[in-house]
């Protein structure tokens, strides 16, 4: 519906012709935190949007939308005291691109709740994102303690299925190991950039991987001579 700036939609009686609909509700609370990641995830995916949520007379979220910086989207709705922990994701493949921002191990949660992927601007679940973080992170924070991060993949649409969920929250990928790859890279990228290294990590890694971080042959060289950085599971 093409709208004019500042056109207020109301909704009202929204089960009026469904009443049945509204026993499958769950708590107030409930429900509130599903508008609260909805609306999070679009101010961080629309940075050229300003969103607003009110909740019982107090505004929770707000942003600008004058196209601000990812990193100062963010800042915004979790808080100004990341600001030291945050590590850009920058990277780029043959195959797609992945941008986006994930917290360096000075700072971790105990729930997964602040971690969103965007697929081609789709706000998505992806069910192999765990094992990526586990993957990483296994030397840098305790099992129970989770990076914030929020992801942006670019891959072509023809390398994805948006119908393989009802609601659209989950998206198949015709190459998972590709779309694997790249965030992996990306968030390794982008911690190696803030001088970050795993205790497992030996003298040549470092040695070999300081030269050019963004150069994925140089970093799958260096991995090869270095097999026991990576877990058992991940070959190349």
């Amino acid at each position: 519906m093409g709208t004019s700036y500042g056109t207020i939609v109301k909704v009202e009686d929204l089960f009026y012709n469904t009443p049945a609909r509204l026993k499958f509700l769950k708590s107030d609370l409930t429900e509130i935190s599903h508008i609260v990641e909805l609306i999070t995830s679009f101010s961080l995916c629309w940075n050229n949007v300003s969103f607003s949520l009110i909740v019982k007379g107090k505004e929770i979220i707000k942003t600008n939308g004058n196209n601000s910086l990812l990193e100062e989207n963010i800042k915004i709705i979790f808080g100004k005291d990341l600001s030291e922990h945050l590590s850009k994701i920058d990277y780029k493949n043959d195959y797609g691109k992945v941008e986006g921002i994930i917290t360096k191990p000075s700072y971790s949660r105990l729930d997964r709740n602040k971690q969103f992927i965007f697929v081609n601007n789709r706000y998505v679940k992806i069910n192999f994102l765990s094992k990526i973080l586990e993957e990483i992170y296994s030397d840098l924070l305790p099992s129970n303690r989770h990076p914030l991060l929020v992801i942006k993949l670019y891959i072509p649409s023809y390398e994805l299925d948006v119908n393989a969920h009802p609601t659209k929250k989950e998206v198949r990928f015709h190459q998972q190991s590709k779309v694997y790859d790249l965030i992996y890279y990306g968030i390794l990228n982008s911690l190696y950039s803030c001088n970050y290294k795993t205790e497992n990590e030996n003298k040549s890694l470092e040695e070999n991987y300081s030269t050019n971080f963004k150069d994925i042959n140089k970093i799958e060289e260096v991995y090869k001579k270095n097999k026991k950085w990576l877990s058992g599971n991940y070959k190349f």
